[in-house]
């Protein structure tokens, strides 16, 4: 009896040029505003910002305590809408959005614990421009809401 094999399934440029403009567009704009089925592209851009903040931290001071770290990557990592919010009078981002400190914190368990992982994937080709694309990423949603923040708008 012949065995029969699944059909596999359509690669990613398939599937793309069967779609109408509209539903690609569709699609970039869910993955840069973290809206509908692409959500989760939210929690890849913050652990990557998280990760490059750690680098950044970890390289400028190796020997740093655990707690002391964990402070001064919170100041760097969400100083600046922390700062916008005070001035605007609005709620500080990271006492509303508690995946903003948990992401932080995880990352920074994770990053202390083996501090040459986050140099390592920086270091590699793939790695370098995940780190540049999720923390500019995040980087441009704080400057959104900083600008919604400053407008009064809801």
């Amino acid at each position: 009896m012949p065995k029969q094999t699944a059909a596999a399934p359509p690669g990613l440029m398939e599937t793309l040029s069967s779609m109408p403009a509209a539903d690609v567009m569709d699609t970039v704009k869910g993955a840069a505003l973290f809206e509908g089925e692409l959500a989760w592209v939210f929690w890849v851009c913050l652990v990557g910002y998280c990760a490059a903040n750690c680098n950044a931290v970890l390289n400028a001071t190796p020997k740093i305590r655990f707690v002391h770290g964990l402070v001064l990557l919170t100041m760097n990592s969400y100083g600046g809408s922390t700062i916008a919010a005070i001035i605007c009078g609005q709620p500080v981002p990271f006492v509303v959005n508690e995946k903003l400190i948990s992401g932080l914190v995880g990352t920074w368990l994770v990053s202390y614990t083996l501090p040459g992982l986050p140099k390592m994937i920086k270091n590699t080709a793939v790695g370098s421009v995940l780190f540049s694309v999720c923390f500019e990423t995040i980087r441009c949603h704080v400057m959104m809401n900083c600008q919604v923040m400053a407008l009064g708008l809801p």
